[in-house]
């Protein structure tokens, strides 16, 4: 098989023959369907194109093997060998960020069994790779631990300029007449009743212009002068899986485990743990978790929407108060004569967001402006916030910081609750807002959402929830929490 893709059901077949027989692989889906910084890919991402790969006899010069990889079309999930092998638990798959394709197998029908995640592998193994350029993304490992740069990158195979004609601001005249005939001087009809009425007509004119597009992933098929580039691209990432497993798991234990005991294998603490393991010894990287994070992605929970849309409500009407009452607060103690209002001035942004530049409303939303009538008013700028002190010449305005202001002002302590309380009233909504509009189900996004995502989470291995809605930072209990936005959640 010295193709790269492999279009035919007797090549498939070869190809699992062969992968059967190294019993480990390396594994990559292409899909589109979904934006994975955004949403889940539970039941909307589609598989273009895979790749698989296995490790040959061959020593690479930095000391690890050199692999053969194909890539595929969507159309070989439905080949009764390749399924199987996806779903044989005694082939071992190697996957980088494993949730996402793990995800979008099971969208076309195959629960994939035998993956392991090379991107939590990599994180435990080398955790020093974290102050590295790119930290633990599959095209910066290729190149901090595999010593060659990526073919490209996904946006790279996708982007790409044409010529289009762009409509120019001037436009030509065009003067004629009825009869057609070029330059006619007539005035009268002819006697067949030709006419001869004078016209002047103003044609568009317009110029050649090189526009930035890029292409539909599901677009990129053979022929396409795209199709070679995207074949390479799959096939590296399988590839690159096998070698930074091979790498990651060589190498010797980074850190002492500094307790006195050792989790058991589903990861549980001191109780359950074993207390004679020998102090030092670090456990093993627990693929289990990795696992039930995927279930739990999978699994997602239900929402009321009923309860959110009541919450709204009185939210909106909350707002209204607080915001009624800022405005009078404002007439009366600004010391600005007007005019005064609201809303003096809107304006609608391209992405359908209001902002407004004159009226009292405004002026709650915008740091700069309320920084201003702080001053005005002789308030002290805070000299902490809720990331530790404020830096020289910097000043901050969240909520540790106005609550500095009024426990040291006591003049500014009435204007400064209720803004805290129109931040709860918003905060509160934008989750009631989001769980609304989300599906009945709620699917989280609770690790990175491809080799591409930068996040935090992403890249530290904090299971930060993301995509639809960020469920970790939802309010407390408590006063922060005047609507109640957990019971949103059905458990």
């Amino acid at each position: 098989m010295g193709a790269d893709y492999l279009s035919k059901p007797a090549q498939w077949d070869k190809m699992v023959e062969l992968v059967r027989a190294a019993g480990v692989c390396g594994f990559d889906t292409e899909f589109y369907g979904a934006d994975p910084s955004k949403q889940s890919l539970v039941g909307k991402s589609r598989i273009h194109v895979w790749s698989i790969a296995i490790r040959t006899a061959k020593m690479g010069p930095r000391g690890y093997r050199l692999c053969r990889g194909w890539c595929l079309p969507a159309a070989a999930l439905d080949h009764p060998p390749v399924r199987a092998l996806l779903e044989d638990a005694k082939v071992k798959k190697l996957i980088h960020s494993q949730s996402v394709d793990h995800h979008s197998l099971m969208n076309h029908g195959i629960d994939l069994k035998g993956g392991f995640n090379t991107l939590g592998y990599v994180r435990w193994m080398r955790p020093g790779l974290i102050n590295t350029p790119g930290r633990f993304k599959l095209k910066a490992l290729m190149m901090s631990l595999l010593g060659r740069p990526p073919v490209c990158t996904f946006n790279d195979v996708v982007s790409d300029e044409r010529i289009i004609q762009v409509l120019c601001k001037h436009k030509k005249k065009v003067k004629g007449c009825a009869c057609e005939v070029p330059k006619c001087r007539k005035r009268k009809a002819d006697p067949d009743g030709t006419r001869h009425d004078k016209y002047t007509d103003y044609i568009d004119a317009y110029r050649e212009k090189k526009e930035k597009f890029k292409h539909a992933l599901e677009s990129i098929v053979p022929g396409h002068p795209r199709w070679d580039l995207l074949v390479r691209y799959s096939i590296e990432d399988s590839v690159a899986a096998l070698q930074i497993e091979e790498i990651a798991s060589e190498t010797r234990d980074p850190a002492p485990w500094p307790y006195d005991y050792l989790p058991d294998e589903q990861g549980a603490g001191p109780a359950a743990g074993r207390p004679d393991a020998a102090r030092g010894k670090r456990p093993k990287f627990s693929q289990a978790v990795e696992l039930a994070v995927i279930k739990m992605e999978a699994t997602g929970f239900p929402r009321d929407k009923d309860f959110c849309l009541a919450g709204i409500k009185q939210a909106n009407e909350d707002e209204e108060k607080a915001l009624n009452w800022l405005y009078k607060w404002y007439v009366v103690n600004s010391g600005e004569y007007g005019p005064h209002g609201r809303r003096l001035k809107t304006k609608v942004t391209k992405t359908g967001k209001v902002s407004i530049p004159s009226g009292t409303d405004g002026i709650w939303t915008s740091g700069a402006k309320k920084l201003r009538l702080f001053d005005s008013l002789g308030f002290p700028r805070s000299p902490v916030w809720a990331k530790g002190k404020v830096k020289e010449g910097k000043s901050k305005l969240d909520y540790v910081a106005m609550q500095w202001i009024s426990d040291n002002h006591p003049p500014a302590a009435q204007l400064i609750a209720k803004l805290l309380h129109l931040g709860r009233i918003r905060s509160g909504r934008k989750y009631l807002l989001k769980l609304a509009a989300a599906d009945e189900i709620v699917h989280p996004v609770c690790g990175p959402a491809g080799d591409e995502d930068e996040r935090s989470g992403a890249v530290t291995g904090r299971l930060g929830i993301k995509g639809e809605l960020e469920a970790q930072q939802l309010p407390k209990k408590g006063d922060k929490d005047l609507y109640q936005v957990r019971c949103a959640i059905v458990a």
